[in-house]
């Protein structure tokens, strides 16, 4: 499950497929990568490809560092750190690297095929197409 409350009741992982649809800037992607990245947390043996046609991958994962690290995004975006932010950027750090290395991003062509060949050669468990109705 996905967390506490309603969010408990959803089942997400592998051998699930899970769609999450909304308007723009609902926060769709946020929520999926937050939801990425804690199951990695979770599940020491998961691996996640992911392929996201509107986000690069160093912006997908600047927003988990602000999330890991308690630093607001726009700090890190902007390089505009303090020194209790390089500290807290660190711990951040240290706590996302290790997840880091179980989650690949599809690099172009953006193809359901080669999304697919990403994760076989990765050995995904989870695959997440972020922006379906956009890959081919």
């Amino acid at each position: 499950p996905l967390g506490a409350g309603d969010l408990g009741t959803i089942p997400f992982g592998p051998g699930r497929v899970l769609l999450i649809g909304g308007p723009p800037n609902a926060g769709k992607t946020v929520f999926v990568m937050q939801a990425v990245f804690d199951m990695l947390r979770l599940t020491p043996d998961v691996k996640v490809v992911v392929l996201n046609v509107e986000m690069p991958p160093d912006a997908l994962l600047s927003r988990q560092l602000a999330r890991f690290s308690g630093v607001p995004a726009s700090t890190i975006r902007d390089r505009t750190f303090t020194a209790t932010d390089r500290d807290k950027l660190a711990a951040g750090y240290a706590a996302l690297a290790p997840l880091c290395e179980r989650v690949a991003f599809v690099q172009p062509p953006f193809t359901l095929e080669n999304a697919v060949r990403t994760a076989q050669e990765f050995g995904a468990k989870v695959l997440v197409l972020d922006y379906i109705q956009r890959i081919k």
